[in-house]
């Protein structure tokens, strides 16, 4: 195996051993109710399956700017803890006032919305 090789093998195991610490950090996070707390505020302000239409060029970017990140740290969240996960989307819908007949933000993704 020659250095280059050597060295891009390195790069990408450093790397995969950060993001295993940071979910790792993450699922910690989750398991306190005040670590859901913070992650569903930034879910509810970040909106990331709401529309950003708006007559506004500049408006519509800024809402998909934060869309964007919504939609990030969600990911994040759901690969770190997603029993976690679900349970904090459950304290974020009860928080909204939906009811039960609205899908939950795992069955929206999964696409196993109840008839």
């Amino acid at each position: 195996m020659d250095p280059q090789d050597r060295r891009e093998r390195r790069a990408r195991e450093k790397l995969e051993e950060r993001q295993a610490a940071f979910l790792t950090d993450l699922a910690a996070l989750l398991e306190t109710e005040g670590g859901r707390r913070v992650f569903a505020r930034l879910l509810m302000e970040t909106r990331p399956f709401a529309s950003v239409f708006s007559d506004n060029p500049l408006e519509m970017a800024r809402r998909e700017g934060e869309r964007m990140v919504g939609e990030t740290w969600r990911r994040y969240c759901a690969v770190a803890e997603p029993e976690r996960y679900l349970a904090m989307e459950r304290e974020i819908a009860r928080r909204d006032g939906r009811g039960s007949n609205e899908p939950e933000m795992g069955e929206v993704l999964s696409g196993d919305e109840e008839a």
